[in-house]
């Protein structure tokens, strides 16, 4: 169950970083400088603009990485500075049809979270670019780094533990005491199960004053605390793209 919930969290993190990539990659090629783009060229004047406009929309939403491509993912300018001029970018052969679908439908397009060389994660999207009366042939492309999801992931880890160590407690609880202490013992249980399923805001009463009175304080301590991490996790996304 703290699995699923771990997944559950996992997944709605990687839709919110998708729509706001796809959403900033739209603004940003809205911006781009489409008539230097027939004019790039190795060291000119047009490819050293193109390079600042992109390093200027890098910064801008957060991003670790802004490029100019063509339809078959050659690299007309990057902010970056790392790709030379109608380079391949090994990475976008394996984003063929985001990249297609965002020239077919004229709409930005996000991958999926990839492993980058360096071991982090990422995400990219895909906006078309067009000249004015003509089906697009060039594509603006956002990079950004997941590194949230690392906290995500010990999140989810704890999250798990925590599961399993009130359930195997309540396990215990109820095979060796019964009556008066059932009751509590099935809030208790109740309770993570609820805190499994990504419901942060589960509380237990902290009454009696004895060992189950202290268990439920320890508890609706430890929920809190994950409720403030997994807030902040959201406000630092929300924060860092456009």
């Amino acid at each position: 169950m703290g699995i699923w919930a771990y997944l559950q969290s996992r997944r709605m993190l990687e839709r919110e970083l998708a729509r706001r990539l796809e959403q900033g990659a739209s603004l940003l090629a809205s911006r781009v400088p489409r008539s230097l783009i027939p004019l790039i060229l190795p060291g000119g004047a047009a490819q050293a603009r193109m390079r600042e406009f992109l390093s200027e929309a890098r910064l801008s939403c957060g991003a670790d990485n802004a490029l100019i491509v063509d339809a078959a993912g050659r690299v007309l300018a990057d902010a970056e500075g790392s790709f030379g001029f109608l380079e391949m970018n090994p990475l976008l052969a394996l984003d063929r049809y985001e990249m297609e679908e965002a020239l077919g439908k004229g709409t930005a397009r996000a991958t999926s979270l990839y492993d980058g060389a360096d071991g982090r994660s990422y995400m990219s999207a895909y906006a078309p670019l067009g000249m004015k009366g003509e089906k697009p042939g060039y594509l603006f492309m956002v990079e950004a780094s997941a590194d949230f999801l690392d906290e995500a992931s010990a999140l989810g880890r704890r999250m798990f533990a925590v599961s399993l160590l009130f359930l195997a407690l309540g396990a215990a609880w109820c095979v060796f005491f019964a009556g008066s202490l059932l009751r509590p013992i099935q809030r208790l249980v109740a309770a993570a199960e609820s805190v499994s399923l990504g419901r942060l805001d589960t509380r237990l009463p902290e009454t009696p004053p004895n060992e189950l009175g202290f268990l439920a304080r320890a508890f609706n301590d430890m929920i809190g605390q994950m409720a403030r991490h997994n807030d902040a996790l959201l406000e630092a996304l929300g924060g860092g793209l456009v």
